[in-house]
């Protein structure tokens, strides 16, 4: 009935029986309860349970923290593909479109790959934006039940127009991380061998800026920190990110940006 009423509401329907199966596989989200009838409605459910009172901990833990988790791990990825891309749009435009990658070949292999890779995980597997009562019945919550469901129910984290933002967003922030750097390293700022930067230089400052903005993003929408963030963060992030650049530093055979690392570090 309700289905019939208003096509675009998401149903949830929950049995124990094998005269539940109809209205468990008519629905968009079917929920078997373990009973003295059998497992027929277990069988053709979504989900199972063994008592009524684990029903919140489920619409809970897999609708509200789980739309809340992939909605916003979706926009974010879209979101620093975007930020990396478009800085290498801008160089292009100052290269004369050659084909030149202002980045190191291995920096755009382990973007994605390693560098920014973990803490999004972290996001998408631990985050809880509200966390949940240690009452096993879930009392405390269950007044609020409501307004926990309406940023799921009228699709808030993840619609087109969340998705323009993040995206006007990235614009702003790689527009500003690629002039500044281009900038002041083109006002004559030298190394401590009066050589001028030059484009690894420039590159890994830029790269190095937008680890920072992209993942500091990430830590301003981010509610629930525990070791396990904190290492994807420091070591599993930065910590390969900077032991990388400083090894990769003398393999003058492997990579381009020969001594960049220390001349970086070293410049004023």
């Amino acid at each position: 009935m309700m289905k019939r009423d208003d096509p675009a509401l998401i149903s949830l329907a929950i049995g124990d029986g094998a005269n539940d199966v109809s209205m468990i596989l008519e629905a968009d989200i079917g929920v078997g309860l373990f009973g003295r009838e059998g497992h027929r409605a277990v069988d053709s459910s979504d989900f199972a349970i063994a008592e009524f009172r684990f029903l919140w901990q489920l619409i809970f833990k897999h609708g509200r923290w789980n739309y809340q988790r992939m909605g916003f791990m979706i926009n974010y990825f879209f979101y620093k593909n975007f930020v990396y891309t478009l800085m290498q749009l801008l160089y292009s435009m100052v290269c004369g479109y050659s084909g030149q990658s202002i980045f190191p070949d291995m920096f755009l292999s382990l973007y994605n790959l390693v560098f920014t890779a973990f803490p999004i995980c972290a996001y998408a597997t631990w985050e809880k934006d509200v966390y949940p009562s240690d009452a096993v019945d879930g009392s405390i919550f269950k007044p609020y039940i409501a307004s926990l469901y309406f940023v799921g129910q009228r699709n808030l984290t993840y619609n087109q127009y969340v998705a323009f933002l993040w995206n006007i967003t990235g614009l702003a922030q790689a527009i500003i991380i690629f002039i500044i750097p281009c900038y002041a390293y083109g006002t004559g700022i030298v190394n401590q061998d009066g050589l001028t930067c030059d484009l690894w230089l420039t590159g890994m400052t830029i790269f190095t800026s937008l680890l920072f903005v992209v993942h500091n993003k990430l830590m301003v929408h981010q509610k629930f920190f525990d070791v396990m963030v904190w290492i994807s963060y420091i070591f599993c992030s930065y910590g390969l990110y900077y032991l990388y650049s400083y090894v990769s530093d003398d393999w003058y055979t492997f990579v381009r940006q020969h001594f960049t690392f220390f001349k970086l570090y070293q410049s004023p």
